[in-house]
């Protein structure tokens, strides 16, 4: 560094955008959607028409549930799922497994995607992510979906009231700031 040689620190930044999670891959991320978003704005005049959440019921899925028993019988044998008879211990085992619920919920959500919101929606371009509640862990996913067809009726509703959404988007404080 003395010599002014930056190569080093730029690598380790560089590896940091690859970890999941980290502040660098996320700073990547925010860069993505707002690449897609700004394209969508710029090519078809449209914004994200959904915001969708989507939370899990890790007690209450019986498929979860299944598979979450299958891994701690091959794992832990008998006596590790008995453990999860016991409503208090079923909660650590949620925590001790959550590479197998988080596997779990994000199949379902790809799924869920993929399947009902794109035929619902009639989703063009999608972007979403997962995250955990702080406490207890628990896996959740916000994601924004774009549709061409709905971003006319929208346009169309707002027109009868003499409003756009490039009127609305250009009311939020980022774009007010920047003006």
């Amino acid at each position: 560094l003395e010599a002014g040689d930056e190569s080093v620190p730029r690598k380790i930044l560089s590896i940091g955008a690859n970890l999941k999670n980290s502040p660098m891959y996320w700073r990547g991320e925010h860069t993505k959607l707002r690449a897609l978003q700004q394209f969508r704005r710029a090519a078809h005049g449209d914004v994200p028409t959904y915001f969708q959440t989507n939370s899990m019921a890790e007690f209450h899925w019986p498929q979860m549930r299944a598979l979450l028993e299958e891994y701690v019988w091959a794992t832990r044998g008998a006596e590790g799922a008995a453990e999860l008879l016991s409503p208090d211990r079923a909660r650590n085992l949620l925590l001790e497994c959550s590479h197998v619920v988080v596997a779990y919920f994000d199949a379902r959500t790809v799924n869920f995607w993929s399947t009902v919101l794109r035929e619902v929606l009639e989703y063009d371009d999608a972007w979403w992510r997962l995250e955990f509640a702080k406490g207890r862990g628990a896996a959740h996913a916000h994601g924004l979906a774009m549709s061409f067809s709905h971003h006319a009726q929208r346009e169309k509703l707002l027109a009868s009231t003499g409003c756009s959404v490039n009127e609305l988007f250009d009311k939020t404080p980022e774009s007010q700031a920047a003006a």
